[in-house]
């Protein structure tokens, strides 16, 4: 029972996300990212998001519709005092910002639904991480700050080259005066995780 509650949470948290965001509906570098964001997930990740799915697929059909989620969501909100029941209009919305492949979406497959997980999961990881980098709250952190850290993890040698990193400042288009912004902090790490991915 414990366990499902806590699948129940993370799953309400990425709706809660997804319900958020604004989609680039048909954008490839969207649909690539979150390919990233799923290929580095464990398998223990992708089995608990695959169990967590089950809980909303009530009906086994191997997809989630809008009423087996707000079957799901409205059981949740009569348990808390300021949280209202979502409307049919709010959770067909939801569904579709969470395949930002296809504007028109009225149902999540699990696959759909693993990668709005792993969305969710590395959205907070990101953000704690950029957090504990921009202490002083400007909202970008010193692209020295991040070449020190990648060179405290670089594997590959003690001091990853002057060249290389010039390479990557470039290609992740961190600006002349070397502030790196939350989105390029995103795409930094997510670029240098491949070799983390699976494990």
């Amino acid at each position: 029972m414990v366990v499902r509650f806590k699948l129940l949470r993370s799953a309400l948290r990425a709706f809660d996300l997804c319900r958020r965001r604004t989609p680039k509906w048909g954008d490839q570098s969207e649909m690539v990212f979150r390919d990233s964001l799923v290929g580095a997930l464990t398998n223990g990740q992708i089995a608990e998001y695959k169990d967590a799915f089950a809980i909303f697929d009530r009906d086994g059909s191997g997809s989630i519709e809008s009423w087996e989620i707000k079957r799901v969501l409205n059981l949740q909100a009569a348990g808390a005092s300021r949280r209202r029941e979502m409307s049919d209009d709010d959770i067909l919305d939801m569904i579709n910002k969470a395949n930002p492949n296809i504007d028109g979406n009225t149902m999540l497959t699990e696959a759909d639904f693993v990668a709005m997980m792993a969305e969710a999961e590395y959205n907070e990881f990101f953000r704690e991480a950029f957090a504990a980098l921009d202490e002083a709250g400007n909202g970008w952190v010193p692209a020295s700050s991040i070449t020190d850290l990648m060179r405290e993890f670089n594997e590959e040698s003690d001091v990853m080259s002057d060249i290389n990193m010039l390479k990557m400042m470039q290609r992740f288009d961190i600006g002349e005066e070397g502030h790196i912004d939350y989105e390029a902090f995103v795409n930094l790490m997510m670029s240098t995780s491949g070799s983390t991915a699976g494990a």
